[in-house]
């Protein structure tokens, strides 16, 4: 007598793409970047060569103790990183193109205190956020 009418079904809920799809999942060989030289790499540089260049100044110097070279090569690189650091403190616009931009002028402003923190004795090193 009576018919019976189905109801409709729903449409299933959207696949959810949280984990993406499965074309994110292939495995693949990594892609290994050669960082090639050009205008962002002379800022690196030239913080680098500053510190080795002034070697020479220091390599005859002699004390009471002997050699004292080396302390006085310590202090004055130690000098020298700590003006770069306020020279790139100071966010010069012009500068940016020879690091490569504010962000990596900003991580070789802290590669000096980064590496030399631990020396000092101190036990923990400041972090890039």
């Amino acid at each position: 007598m009576f018919t019976r009418k189905e109801a409709p079904q729903p449409d299933p809920p959207p696949r959810s793409r949280s984990f993406g799809t499965l074309a994110d999942w292939n495995i693949r060989p990594p892609r290994f970047r050669v960082p090639r030289p050009g205008l962002h790499s002379v800022g690196p540089l030239a913080v680098i060569s500053s510190v080795l260049v002034s070697w020479p100044a220091f390599a005859g110097a002699s004390g009471k103790e002997g050699s004292v070279a080396f302390a006085q090569y310590i202090g004055a690189v130690s000098i020298l990183l700590m003006s770069w650091n306020f020279v790139l403190a100071l966010r010069l616009r012009p500068l940016e193109p020879f690091f490569g931009g504010l962000d990596r002028m900003y991580r070789v402003h802290l590669g000096p205190a980064r590496w030399l923190w631990w020396p000092c004795g101190c036990t923990r090193a400041p972090t890039l956020r």
